[in-house]
């Protein structure tokens, strides 16, 4: 079964958004930096070649993507993610237009993480926005690997990443990688 690995870009306190709902800047390190990295026809700019290596590595190891509706609503709906098989997380049922990339699941997490290990082979399942579609695979105990970018600013209050009753679960440092603007932690569960 391929790993399911879950990334985000959160402050120091956990937040995956401000109180008013958006980035806040939580992702110039992949944004606004001045070094290329090309992924899926795009050029990324990133703050640093540790943050551009640390980027093309999990953009490397990429076999399928799942997402919330709403965070993958802001996007172009029949534009696969990276250009990765995507499944979409959605309580409506939805038709796809043919040879899309993109599959719309209205059959819970279990079903969208079935679809999505078929489509990744040997390569990692990569579970993305919302904090929704987060929170539900944390508390399902279906997340393998969590690497969190770390960028040193406090909002106080937001959109949090872990709520206050995820449990206790332990994880193993797999890799940290500081850069002048943000942290790189790879975990995975023990």
């Amino acid at each position: 079964m391929a790993t399911v690995m879950m990334g985000f870009s959160i402050s120091l306190d956990g937040y995956i958004a401000s109180p008013e709902r958006d980035d806040a800047g939580l992702h110039d390190w992949l944004f606004a930096g001045n070094t290329p990295v090309m992924a899926a026809g795009m050029t990324f700019q990133t703050d640093s070649q540790q943050s551009a290596d640390v980027f093309r590595e999990v953009v490397d190891a990429m076999g399928s993507i799942i997402v919330g509706h709403t965070a993958f609503a802001s996007g172009d709906d029949d534009k696969a993610l990276f250009d990765q098989p995507t499944f979409v997380l959605s309580h409506t049922p939805r038709s796809t237009a043919p040879g899309s990339k993109v599959t719309y699941v209205s059959e819970g997490i279990d079903r969208a993480l079935e679809l999505a290990t078929a489509a990744a082979g040997d390569k990692q399942v990569c579970v993305f926005g919302g904090a929704s579609t987060a929170q539900q695979y944390l508390a399902a105990g279906l997340v393998d690997e969590l690497r969190l970018t770390i960028v040193p600013v406090l909002f106080g209050g937001g959109l949090p990443l872990f709520p206050p009753d995820s449990g206790r679960r332990r994880l193993e440092l797999v890799a940290s990688v500081a850069t002048p603007t943000v942290t790189h932690l790879h975990m995975r569960f023990t």
